[in-house]
C-alpha cells in the first residue's frame, strides 16, 4: 500500500482546486481534441469507443490565486560556513550578514523555485534579518534569481521595514519579529486583494525553518510549514533553526501547520 504524509489526509476540497489548477499551469492541458498525448480511450482499435459521462464534483472555490511566502536566513539560503548538501549554490561576490556573515550561499530550492507548485503563485517574503541592507546584492538575488521578478511581487521591488499593526506597500518586509510573522503574511494577502490579486487564506502558503514562526500561523487559516527538518544548525545555541535552507521536495501544497517534528509520522493507505 502506498505511504503518504497525515496532513495530505486534510486537504479541503479548495485545496484540491488549487492543485488541479497549478497542476495545469505547470504541465499544460491536454488539447480539446484529446492530441498532444491525451489518450482517446479508443486502445488502438478502429471500432468507435463508447462514450461515458464523466462525474462531475461541486468544489468551494473557483479562485485559483495563491500565494507563497518565505523566510529568507536558513529557508531561502544556507549556512555560509558549514558543510551542505551539492544543491545548496555559493553566490561569490555577494555578501550575506545573518548570523555571523560570510558569502551567500543559496538554498537548494531557490535556484530550483519553478520546479515547485509555488512557481504558478505569487510571492512574498517575511524576515527577521534585514537581507544584507539597503540596495544590496543579496536583496536583488532575492528578487530576480530566486522571486522571479516584479511580475511575481505585484509588480513591487521595493522592500519595506515591518512595523506592527501598519499596513504594508510591498510583498518584501524585513525585521519582522519571529512569532509575529503572521501578523505580516496577513498584511501582504490584504495588500495583493487590494491590488487585484485576491488570494484565499486557504491558499496562502508559508515557509520557515523555525518552529516558533510556524506555530504563530496556527488559527489563521492561512497554511504554514516548517523546513530545513533533515539537517539543524549544530552550532551552540542555534539549535532552533535550520542549516542548510529549503528543499525543492518540501515546497508542496498543503493543509494547515507542519511542524519538523510532525512530518515523519505516515499512514497506510
Amino acid at each position: 500500500m502506498p505511504m503518504i504524509k497525515k496532513r495530505i489526509l486534510r486537504r479541503s476540497p479548495a485545496i484540491l482546486t488549487l492543485t488541479e489548477s497549478v497542476n495545469n499551469e505547470l504541465e499544460g492541458a491536454c488539447d480539446s481534441g484529446g492530441g498532444g498525448g491525451c489518450s482517446s480511450g479508443s486502445g488502438g482499435s478502429d471500432d468507435k469507443p463508447t462514450t461515458t459521462p464523466l462525474p462531475t464534483t461541486t468544489v468551494t472555490t473557483t479562485n485559483p490565486n495563491c500565494l507563497c511566502m518565505y523566510d529568507v536566513d536558513r529557508t531561502l539560503t544556507a549556512a555560509q560556513n558549514l558543510d551542505c548538501p551539492k544543491g545548496t549554490t555559493v553566490i561569490d561576490g555577494i555578501k550575506d550578514n545573518a548570523y555571523g556573515g560570510g558569502t551567500l550561499k543559496l538554498a537548494q530550492v531557490s535556484t530550483h523555485m519553478n520546479e515547485t507548485f509555488c512557481a504558478a503563485c505569487n510571492h512574498g517574503i517575511i524576515t527577521r534579518g534585514d537581507v544584507d541592507g539597503v540596495n544590496s546584492k543579496e536583496r536583488s538575488e532575492m528578487i530576480n534569481d530566486v522571486m522571479g521578478g516584479a511580475a511575481k511581487l505585484g509588480g513591487v521591488t521595493t522592500w519595506q521595514q515591518w512595523v506592527r499593526y501598519q499596513n504594508v506597500s510591498s510583498p518584501l518586509q524585513f525585521f519582522t519579529d519571529d512569532g509575529k510573522k503572521q501578523e505580516a503574511a496577513a498584511k501582504i494577502r490584504e495588500w495583493y486583494s487590494k491590488n487585484g490579486y485576491h488570494v484565499e487564506p486557504y491558499h496562502v502558503f508559508f515557509f520557515d525553518d523555525r518552529e516558533d514562526n510556524v506555530k504563530g500561523f496556527e488559527n489563521t487559516g492561512m497554511n504554514a510549514k516548517q523546513i530545513a527538518c533533515a539537517a539543524r544548525d549544530p552550532t551552540k545555541g542555534r539549535e532552533n533553526i535550520g542549516k542548510c535552507g529549503a528543499t525543492v521536495e518540501e515546497i508542496v501544497i498543503f493543509s494547515g501547520i507542519q511542524l519538523c517534528k510532525e512530518q515523519s509520522s505516515e499512514v497506510t493507505v
